[in-house]
């Protein structure tokens, strides 16, 4: 009893990948023909480029993507011809990368790069593992989690335990600072014209 489909014949075994590559990609052709699309060949810029077995590139000389497979293992780039971590877009001081350990970039190209070299305060074993390495400024619109899950409360702050980051209370014998106003949660400067 069959499926009702009709079956295909067995692909040959000499048929080649690039082969495969090129009929797949007539296919997308006839496909946008028969939906009344027009081909329109750019044979200065073509849409992709497979510059070996082990690298395909889109956009001239790989500006808009590139997959590079190397003995230390793929690397993929946007906008960015030379990516060094397995994922990198962009390049310098711009870029954003995930390393093959997964820690995440923004602003640099080596995440748990130079500043922790020589640093005897940096462990991953007895800080942990460096997740997210962020070189400049951040903004957060929201709540920052603790190491526990709590989002903390109003006039909470962040305070590092034996165990990681806890959001603490402020126990009025250690608030030196006088009288706060808040109004609506909001503390409003005293004191400032």
């Amino acid at each position: 009893m069959g499926s009702g489909r009709e079956k295909r014949p067995m692909p040959e075994i000499a048929e080649t990948k690039a082969a495969g590559k090129e009929e797949a990609f007539n296919k997308i052709l006839e496909k946008v023909k028969s939906a009344g699309g027009e081909i329109v060949s750019d044979e200065i810029s073509p849409f992709y480029t497979e510059v070996g077995s082990q690298e395909f590139e889109v956009g001239v000389g790989g500006t808009l993507f590139t997959a590079k497979t190397t003995t230390a293992g793929a690397n993929v780039g946007v906008s960015n011809q030379s990516p060094t971590e397995k994922f990198h877009v962009n390049s310098g001081d711009s870029s954003f990368v995930i390393t093959g350990f997964g820690t995440v970039g923004v602003g640099t190209v080596a995440p748990a790069g130079d500043w922790i070299k020589g640093n005897s305060l940096f462990s991953d074993g007895a800080q942990g593992k460096l997740k997210l390495d962020v070189s400049e400024t951040i903004r957060i619109g929201r709540n920052i989690y603790d190491s526990v899950g709590s989002p903390g409360e109003n006039d909470f702050w962040l305070k590092r335990d034996e165990y990681g980051i806890r959001w603490q209370p402020t126990p009025p014998t250690e608030d030196a600072e006088g009288i706060k106003l808040q109004d609506e949660g909001i503390y409003l400067p005293i004191g400032q014209e």
